[in-house]
């Protein structure tokens, strides 16, 4: 007979390879989250003194055409100013209808004609602005235009961004540089277009999945309404940085991104010298575009849509100090 004494069973050896393995693997995700959470903090980090060096080129008081409002005390002054922003709307329609076809141009024919208002007191006004002959012209989609005093006093949810209680674009009273300004109406038009057809998007929850697809679709949008007023120079400088800067993800580009990158952005779109109301909203489209165009760059076609939605809710939670003003589009 022979000694089996100190002899272990196999599955002992079995049971311990198996634990060995799951401590092996809990150190290696332990390890692993660690890094990601201090690549997150840098990161954020990152974000937060982009945000701040970029607001520091701006800290000029904004201009606003229209200060305040008061309908007892209509002014010709601030009629004629609502003419030339009505013909302004109207001719980035013109000339922009083709800068994202097909997109653009169902804008373009749909919103051709555009009634301005001002915001006074909860309500629009412009009977008691206009003269009859001023109001027989201002017919069409309904801008209205919120004054700085209005902008203090009531509670939006932004700057800008489309109400689908009184079918209208609502837009600060802002001196808006015109590239970024011609953006800017596309999109939220592109919203009021897409309300009207019942997409899914414009019913969907904020935040769903179906919501951020229309919003960076109308980022899209935006990105290439600001290229064509700008002769191309946008994406130019854009895609130079990318090619430049070799980010493999959307997060890492606009990390390595500088406020001076920025200032030269600025330049490209006329809004060197735009306050900070302005400034953070701009800021928003300029991250959204790097990232987005290093998507259409690096990814297949049924891919980017997924990697957008992931880009948009990254930019509203980067960095942690923009709370409100940023990027904040409906």
């Amino acid at each position: 007979m022979k000694d089996c004494e100190g002899h272990v069973p196999k599955w002992a050896f079995w049971l311990g390879g198996v634990m060995l393995l799951l401590i092996m693997l809990s150190v290696i995700f332990y390890v692993h989250h660690l890094w990601h959470t201090q690549e997150r903090r840098e990161i954020k980090t990152q974000g937060n003194k982009l945000f701040a060096d970029y607001l520091a080129l701006h800290s000029a008081p904004d201009k606003w055409w229209v200060y305040s409002y008061s309908p007892q005390e209509p002014k010709m002054e601030t009629v004629n100013k609502l003419r030339a922003q009505r013909d302004l709307l109207e001719g980035f329609l013109r000339d922009y209808k083709n800068s994202r076809p097909p997109l653009s141009s169902e804008i373009a024919e749909k919103f051709s004609k555009i009634f301005v208002s001002i915001f006074y007191q909860g309500i629009s006004h412009s009977i008691g602005l206009a003269s009859e002959k001023f109001l027989s012209e201002n017919s069409g989609f309904e801008v209205c235009f919120i004054p700085w005093k209005q902008l203090e006093k009531f509670s939006f949810p932004s700057k800008l961004y489309y109400r689908d209680d009184w079918n209208a674009v609502m837009i600060a009273a802002l001196e808006w540089p015109r590239p970024i300004f011609a953006g800017l109406v596309f999109h939220e038009l592109g919203h009021a277009l897409r309300f009207g057809q019942e997409a899914p998007g414009a019913k969907a929850p904020q935040n769903s999945d179906e919501w951020v697809a229309e919003e960076t679709t109308m980022h899209d949008l935006e990105s290439s309404v600001i290229n064509a007023s700008t002769n191309e120079k946008f994406f130019s400088f854009i895609d130079a940085f990318l090619a430049k800067a070799g980010g493999e993800n959307f997060a890492e580009v606009i990390s390595l991104l500088s406020a001076d990158n920025l200032r030269q952005l600025d330049e490209i779109c006329e809004a060197r010298n735009c306050g900070q109301e302005a400034a953070d909203i701009i800021l928003g489209q300029y991250l959204f575009s790097f990232g987005s165009r290093l998507i259409d760059k690096t990814l297949p076609e049924k891919n980017r849509l997924a990697e957008k939605i992931r880009l948009y809710r990254f930019l509203r939670t980067w960095p942690e100090t923009l709370v409100s003003g940023f990027f904040i589009f409906f």
